[in-house]
């Protein structure tokens, strides 16, 4: 019960993304940005992987200084103003048949969370209460 709380207090920060299963893309919103520290976005590699019951990615860690690890780049949409970034190892597609979302859905708003375990800063995805 009391990590359900704290969870609760942990979304409060409205860090989320907007997922969309129709390009496998990830847009984020300002907070979430803000929140990755990141000085210059053209650098930022992200790692998309499993955590738990979910889905999380980390930023600039040891997992893309490998060439053969598949990470992908923020990126800016001049167009619609918007930071993101593509996914495609596990896919948005993926992610939305584990979350057991109808197969109707391509886009889905999902919490975000900032969280620490050994000393490594990642981001987990929330799966959405349906």
């Amino acid at each position: 019960m009391i990590h359900k709380i704290i969870n609760w207090f942990k979304l409060r920060r409205h860090f989320y993304i907007i997922a969309d299963a129709s390009d496998n893309s990830m847009t984020i919103n300002q907070e979430l940005y803000k929140a990755m520290d990141v000085e210059d976005a053209e650098d930022i590699r992200i790692f998309v992987f499993r955590v738990e019951d979910s889905f999380g990615f980390i930023i600039n860690s040891e997992e893309t200084k490998n060439d053969n690890a598949h990470y992908s780049t923020l990126q800016y949409n001049s167009k619609h103003k918007s930071i993101g970034f593509e996914t495609l190892n596990p896919t948005v597609n993926r992610m939305f048949y584990d979350f057991k979302l109808p197969g109707t859905i391509t886009k889905c708003k999902l919490s975000v969370t900032k969280e620490r375990v050994k000393g490594r800063t990642y981001f987990k995805i929330h799966k959405p209460y349906v």
